[in-house]
């Protein structure tokens, strides 16, 4: 319940301090690279940045660094289909830009769609040959650290997301 107080006092203050890096989940981890598309990997992304699906996908869980060139294939509830991959801190996101006809791939991760997500969203994850599919559907969070954390800890979240289980 520790993380529903902070996300209510987080909706509270927000708007009156501008800056989100004030959240608990992410004011002391650091910040690598300087506010471009690779920094704080696997932290939750939606905290700071109006992004519809955020995330980073790593190799293997036990990596410290995210990993280029993942695709990550979402699958929305209204059949759409959005593929981003990944950037050279392993992250990628889904901005929302009305206009596009079709979802179009910016740079460093970055994916344009046409529309809003329909939640629940199925999620793949491939990269060289090895893929993965998520288990489970995701019903209402687009950032995925939110559940998936960067150590694994705690009752409400799961490791990292990674594509190979370490030997």
């Amino acid at each position: 319940m520790s993380w529903l107080r902070g996300a209510l006092l987080l909706l509270v203050f927000a708007p009156a301090v501008g800056c989100r890096y004030d959240d608990p989940r992410v004011a002391d981890l650091p910040d690598t690279g300087g506010g471009s598309p690779t920094h704080r990997p696997g932290q939750p992304c939606l905290l700071c940045h109006d992004f519809a699906i955020a995330g980073t996908i790593y190799q293997r869980a036990s990596d410290g660094r995210g990993v280029q060139g993942a695709a990550v294939a979402i699958t929305d509830d209204a059949g759409h289909e959005m593929v981003a991959t990944s950037n050279s801190a392993g992250n990628f996101y889904l901005e929302v830009r009305s206009g596009l006809g079709a979802p179009q791939p910016g740079r460093q991760g970055n994916l344009r769609i046409p529309w809003e997500p329909v939640f629940p969203l199925r999620i793949k994850v491939s990269l060289g040959g090895l893929e993965k599919q998520m288990r489970t559907s995701v019903h209402r969070e687009g950032s995925c650290s939110i559940c998936h954390s960067l150590n694994g800890a705690g009752t409400d979240t799961v490791s990292k997301i990674f594509l190979e289980d370490t030997p």
